[in-house]
């Protein structure tokens, strides 16, 4: 299995190749079902050294259905929040914190250098 030093050397490599020589995109691909000890680490992990490292230059995929949802109309946090996670309301209170406050996030963090298609 892929360790978490290895995920953030490789992801950092990956990020720097794709700035120099202008691509527009890193994708991470991971086989969860096969990896069980690592199940989603290689994402997680990944994505925690591309925003950590590259915050002003990165946007997860994720971030990606947040803005777009802004950009289609819905302006408000919960609205947004039920999109970007279908079983919303089937979620705790406190799971349901922890979503708005992710999408209110990053909209006060990148909406104004990330929104509206840049």
């Amino acid at each position: 299995p892929i360790s978490q030093e290895g995920t953030a050397r490789l992801v950092k490599s990956a990020i720097e190749y794709a700035l120099i020589n202008g691509r527009r995109s890193v994708t991470l691909v991971h086989k969860g079902n096969i990896m069980k000890f690592t199940e989603g680490g290689f994402k997680d992990w990944g994505y925690e050294v591309a925003v950590k490292e590259n915050r002003d230059k990165v946007v997860t995929e994720r971030e990606t259905w947040i803005l777009g949802n802004h950009d289609d109309g819905l302006t408000s946090v919960e609205d947004n929040a039920k999109a970007v996670e279908p079983g919303y309301d089937m979620m705790t209170d406190a799971q349901q914190t922890d979503l708005r406050n992710e999408v209110s996030g990053v909209l006060d963090s990148i909406l104004a250098t990330h929104g509206q298609g840049q």
